[in-house]
């Protein structure tokens, strides 16, 4: 396989992971905010809702 195509493969490989890491990563925070929500009175379910979203928009940035 020529040097070009093994770079090429090599960056989608390495795109595809970093995708499906931050999908898991978005996955794992839904099911604790989820798990969360179950046990909490319904404005501080809100409250962390809020602050999770907020830590995960800047997690993407």
């Amino acid at each position: 396989m020529p040097a070009a195509q093994q770079i090429a493969h090599l960056n989608r490989t390495a795109v595809y992971w970093r995708n499906e890491t931050a999908r898991l990563k978005v996955e794992v925070m839904r099911d604790k905010l989820e798990g969360r929500q179950q046990h909490l009175e319904p404005q501080q379910a809100a409250k962390d809702a809020a602050e999770e979203e907020k830590t995960r928009v800047e997690w993407y940035r």
